[in-house]
């Protein structure tokens, strides 16, 4: 293989690659924050029985509320996990939380259904309120926003860089 072709194909892979990174975080941007409006959300009140962190860094909430059968998750992407924690483990004081009934999920090997939720008040005392962690999961979309621009310059760089090899490869 000579070493245009290489080139080539190298420029083909930053293209396809490119492209296929661009249109995935253009579906996440164009999705928005993926939050519900707070009309929809229900409010759920309790002791906690029990919480834990979960995910890779440990940056997910879960827990349980006393006298309630369901499970709830605080995700990363509402934002201060580490402020929300402290609250929650040190209260002893009813919570209050939205949540969502609408869209429970399973992680694997755990056979218990979270609720994502989207608002945490302590004794009245707002923890996140839901126009925090909405804002907090604009920040996210718009990110996969610039990220899909940057995939896309990466696919018309790799496309323009391309270009001269193909002519020169078809004029020989």
């Amino acid at each position: 293989m000579n070493r245009s072709n290489r080139h080539r194909r190298g420029y083909l892979l930053i293209l396809v690659l490119g492209a296929g990174l661009a249109i995935f975080s253009a579906w996440f941007y164009l999705k928005g924050s993926g939050i519900p409006e707070k009309s929809v959300l229900v409010e759920a009140s309790g002791n906690i029985e029990y919480m834990a962190a979960t995910g890779k860094h440990g940056t997910n909430l879960r827990f349980k509320l006393r006298q309630d059968d369901r499970h709830f998750a605080y995700y990363s992407n509402g934002g201060k996990v580490g402020a929300v924690e402290s609250a929650l483990c040190c209260t002893r004081e009813s919570i209050t939380i939205l949540y969502n009934p609408s869209t429970p999920h399973s992680p694997l090997f755990d056979s218990a259904e979270y609720y994502p939720v989207y608002e945490i008040r302590i004794g009245g005392a707002s923890i996140r309120s839901y126009m925090d962690v909405r804002e907090s999961y604009q920040r996210n979309a718009n990110l996969a926003g610039y990220m899909a621009v940057a995939f896309s310059a990466m696919a018309v760089f790799a496309f323009v860089g391309m270009r001269p090899n193909l002519g020169s490869a078809c004029a020989k």
